[in-house]
């Protein structure tokens, strides 16, 4: 499955790369089902073209599994660090896909772009480890 992007996630998709290149962190606010994943999916593409490692932080099994399925119909090759998770357990993958209360427990992957997904969340003190 190919996602065709609509013009207003092409254009948040442009946004979020320029902010990028001037700020070391951006939030993406959009209405539910406005393609969030998607647009971070495809920015997460353009960072591993260019080597980065990038990783996708999540609070619940739930959106880990949307975000790889989400990452599987863009193509982008991830690993999934989750207990019970070996299918997609790939230490050497350029993305990982974690949840918050696998990361505060584990050595972290080297990253170069970290995306939260539910980022109010984020200001707990569980989740400063994995984002600074």
């Amino acid at each position: 499955m190919n996602f065709q992007p609509r013009a207003y996630q092409t254009k948040a998709t442009a946004e979020m790369r320029e902010a990028l290149r001037e700020h070391s962190s951006i939030i993406l606010y959009a209405p539910t089902a406005s393609g969030k994943t998607k647009m971070a999916c495809d920015v997460t593409a353009l960072a591993v073209q260019r080597g980065s490692r990038v990783l996708f932080v999540g609070d619940s099994t739930e959106i880990i599994s949307q975000t790889g399925e989400t990452m599987d119909a863009c193509g982008v090759h991830y690993g999934i660090i989750q207990a019970g998770r070996k299918d997609k357990m790939d230490p050497d993958a350029q993305v990982h896909i974690a949840t918050i209360q696998t990361l505060r427990n584990r050595e972290l992957p080297k990253k170069d772009l970290v995306w939260v997904d539910e980022c109010h969340l984020a200001r707990a003190a569980s989740w400063h480890k994995v984002i600074h």
